[in-house]
């Protein structure tokens, strides 16, 4: 299967090629077929090149022929830039991932990259929720169930007289 895209070095292959066979700028017919087999490109690709090659020529005596597809999509952001954003956190305020973010206004993702390429150590916790009062509350009655049993907790009301009458 025949490519679309070529490398630099392949897009100025191709326009040799097709100079060579050129006879004062003009191409035989099948051209731009048995170029497109011999360096196993689309034909359409092989077109484009020679059809950039004759723009950029002008009245010029080399043409240029290279990728325009470079510097495209969306730029990195600057890593030492979100450092400094992160350092200017205070340290209180660096409990969790989380609230790191919401302080500097980095994104989880960028924050968690970060840590990833070694911008961030692994001083931070992983995220979790914030416990509310009643949370908490329903936390330490679950542990003090474990610790002292229900049973214990009975004999002990009822020895002290706080049992109940029912």
């Amino acid at each position: 299967m025949s490519r679309s895209q070529a490398t630099d070095e392949e897009h100025q292959a191709v326009w040799e090629m097709l100079l060579l066979h050129s006879n004062g700028g003009v191409l035989r017919h099948g051209d731009f077929g048995r170029t497109a087999a011999y360096f196993d490109l689309n034909r359409c690709a092989v077109s484009r090149i020679w059809e950039q090659g004759i723009r950029s020529m002008g009245e010029r005596v080399a043409a240029v022929v290279k990728s325009r597809k470079h510097a495209r999509g969306r730029k990195k952001k600057d890593r030492g830039e979100l450092c400094k954003r992160l350092a200017e956190v205070a340290v209180n305020d660096r409990e969790n991932q989380r609230a790191v973010q919401e302080r500097s206004g980095v994104s989880s993702y960028l924050v968690q990259q970060l840590i990833k390429e070694g911008f961030l150590r692994r001083a931070l916790r992983q995220t979790r929720p914030l416990l509310t009062p009643s949370h908490r509350l329903r936390r330490l009655r679950f542990c003090m169930d474990h610790v002292i049993p229900q049973q214990q907790l009975s004999t002990r009301a009822f020895a002290q007289g706080k049992a109940d009458t029912c």
